[in-house]
Formats: C-alpha cells, structure tokens, sequence
C-alpha cells in the first residue's frame, strides 16, 4: 500500500517492528496484535506464532547481561496445522511448540531464531 507509514522501514501499526520485518515474518503490518510472540504456557515449553514450511530453531543462554545463545536441537519446520488452516496455510497462523527444552538451569532463556 501507499502513504503514511506504509515504506518498509516505517513501523505502521506501532508494534516495534518495522513493515518489512512483519512481512519477511509473515505477520500483518496493519495491525499490532500480530506481533510475534513466543509464550511459555508450561516449563520446557515454548509456543510462537509461525509461517508454514519456514525454518525456525530455538536458542537458548544463561546471562541476557552477556548473552552467549546456543542452538538447542535441529531447526523446527512447522507443516501442522487444523483443518482450517491446511485449506490455506499462507493465510492462517500456525502455532509451533517445541515441548523438550532442557530445564536444568533456573535461570535460562530462551529465544526463537529464524533461520534464513
């Protein structure tokens, strides 16, 4: 689209992440709510919002002050999806969980890399 906020370095719907960021993502530039999150709805779960048959591996450290991020198991291809969604799979979200990270340390954090 054209006009205000609409240039891929503009951010329009204000979510912090700019248009072509969204797009590269497969989120909605247009509106906030689809901002990429990763939840953790249980320990040694975690849950984002991805594109179909893209690549995704999940990283993990021990100190956010001086972060060394390490890959954890082998790049996550989301192809599963209800019914809904296998009808479009460009169209429709996908949930993605990976449900055995390591909880060995009390304070590890976990981070969702998209692999180019």
């Amino acid at each position: 689209a054209s006009g205000v906020h609409h240039h891929a370095t503009d951010d329009f719907d204000g979510d912090g992440l700019s248009n072509f960021q969204e797009y590269l993502a497969g989120l909605n530039p247009t509106n906030a709510a689809s901002a990429q999150l990763a939840t953790i709805p249980r320990p040694g779960t975690i849950q984002w919002q991805a594109k179909a048959y893209e690549l995704y591996e999940i990283q993990s450290t021990t100190n956010l002050a001086a972060p060394v991020w390490t890959r954890f198991g082998t790049p996550v291809e989301p192809t599963n999806a209800d019914i809904s969604v296998r009808t479009n799979l460009f169209a429709a979200p996908i949930t993605a969980t990976v449900s055995n990270l390591p909880m060995t340390d009390p304070q590890t954090f976990f981070r969702v890399f998209k692999v180019p």
